[in-house]
């Protein structure tokens, strides 16, 4: 299977995916790489400026949203580590590993929320749902506690980037294996599902 985009809406509500299990390819998806990321059939690894770039699209910013990633989770560092970057001309967010730890955290451009527990070192899938006011954090199907506040969808141009901010300035440096984006919210149970499976 290669990765791909948008499969569809409705049904199980995926709206994006990118997956490196199984293919290495990202331009079929519409991704373009910066810099150097290593990809491979086990994931990327966006050191330095480099990170993948996704066309101008509107689908992630839906009033409810989930994100899922199966990633490497390293010792924490000084420095914000985005998984996600979505954003456009007037807004944006940021779902990855805080700065100091390896809580989650999710940045609306208002004000960052991190997660009360921090994330489990090793091959992990992280997990974010928020409602519009409330975005609670997950690993390996177990709750790290919520953060509250609004999020504001983007007006104009949007691009989805995987692994650094859309400047490349803050690189995850770890590997990443697979990106899925809902356009609802997954329950507890359906994200430790998620995770058994």
């Amino acid at each position: 299977m290669s990765g791909f985009r948008y499969p569809r809406v409705g049904g199980d509500g995926m709206i994006f995916r990118e997956d490196f299990i199984s293919s290495a390819t990202v331009a079929g998806n519409g991704g373009v790489a910066t810099g150097s990321p290593f990809v491979s059939q086990s994931g990327i690894v966006p050191t330095d400026t480099s990170r993948i770039t996704y066309p101008d699209d509107s689908k992630l910013f839906c009033p409810s949203l989930t994100i899922v990633a199966t990633c490497v989770v390293r010792a924490a560092v000084a420095a914000y580590r985005p998984i996600l970057w979505v954003g456009g001309s007037a807004k944006r967010f940021v779902f990855g590993l805080n700065t100091g730890d390896n809580k989650l955290f999710w940045d609306d451009a208002t004000a960052v929320r991190a997660s009360t527990t921090e994330a489990t070192t090793g091959l992990v899938t992280l997990a974010l749902t928020c409602d519009g006011a409330t975005a609670t954090y997950y690993c390996n199907g177990a709750s790290l506690g919520s953060g509250t506040g609004l999020f504001a969808a983007t007006t104009g141009s949007r691009s989805i980037v995987l692994g650094n901010l859309a400047d490349g300035s803050l690189p995850y440096g770890g590997l990443i294996k697979q990106v899925r984006v809902y356009n609802k919210i997954l329950s507890a149970a359906d994200i430790l599902e998620d995770y058994r499976s």
